[in-house]
């Protein structure tokens, strides 16, 4: 994964940051804080998502890692939380799913595969308003 060309920084690089702490531009930790539906944790979004320490996940080639820095719940994270007509557990067979549709933040890296900044702010916004 291609990260932004900076200047060393003087900062130590953690693997984790705590929630509202930024790391050094250009630096993906290797884990995340996430508000995770575990299967056996499925009921009522209070009870479904709890905020845990998860790996931060690899991007593909084609793909961009965005720093979310602000998130939604809708229904289509209440109904994964339920588990309700289906768990969204069952399709992807990861152990956690972290639901949302809406987000907002900050391109942090980028894949090795070239892709023009108009698709990757049209998917973004396509993204972010179908939910």
């Amino acid at each position: 994964m291609a990260v932004a060309q900076i200047k060393p920084s003087a900062v130590p690089l953690k693997d984790l940051y705590d929630i509202g702490e930024v790391p050094p531009l250009g630096h993906v930790p290797a884990k995340m804080y996430a508000w995770a539906i575990r299967k056996e944790r499925h009921g009522p979004p209070e009870t479904a998502m709890q905020c845990e320490v998860v790996p931060t996940w690899p991007i593909a080639d084609d793909e961009v890692l965005v720093y979310v820095m602000a998130g939604g719940v809708n229904y289509n994270g209440v109904w994964a939380g339920l588990g309700v007509p289906v768990s969204p557990l069952d399709g992807h067979k990861h152990p956690f799913h972290i639901a949302g549709s809406d987000a907002s933040g900050v391109v942090w890296a980028v894949g090795t595969q070239e892709i023009p900044a108009q698709c990757c702010l049209r998917t973004l916004a396509l993204k972010t308003s179908a939910g």
